[in-house]
């Protein structure tokens, strides 16, 4: 904050006003050196938990920006995009422009990926799923 203070005396130089800003900068560096002396506390660290669930969230941004970069990019309003369902290769015709036969291409698919969201609670939330199961566990079964 000190910096928009340099900005005024840079632009507007008053009587007094360098003196006051360099005041206030000596007495934020003095209260800030002590501060920056200090180790590292390690109760303000996340926690693993904590950390586990910004990993999740970073993920998940990160896919969802990877999916608006897919729909809006310059290659999907000149290429479509297809779905193999079934089969081990992949049939592509290249038309070459000049009212020839197109050409054929047969590209052979080895392995695929499916990805399905599933609620994670042992991930989100690990102690609280263990004492859920805990409850559980030691309720009464219906007979």
């Amino acid at each position: 904050d000190i910096e928009i203070f340099d900005d005024v005396v840079k632009a507007a130089p008053r009587k007094g006003l360098k003196a006051s800003v360099t005041r206030l900068r000596n007495m934020r560096n003095a209260y800030n050196a002590p501060l920056n002396d200090l180790p590292p506390n390690p109760a303000l660290r996340p926690s693993t938990m904590e950390r586990r669930v910004q990993a999740e969230f970073a993920r998940e941004r990160s896919r969802e920006v990877g999916r608006m970069a897919k729909e809006r990019s310059i290659l999907s309003a000149i290429a479509t995009t297809s779905t193999l369902l079934y089969g081990r290769t992949s049939v592509a015709y290249i038309y070459p422009g000049d009212g020839t036969e197109p050409i054929r291409q047969v590209i052979p698919m080895q392995s695929y990926e499916t990805s399905t969201p599933i609620p994670r609670m042992d991930v989100l939330y690990p102690s609280r799923l263990n004492y859920f199961l805990h409850q559980f566990r030691k309720e009464k079964r219906p007979s």
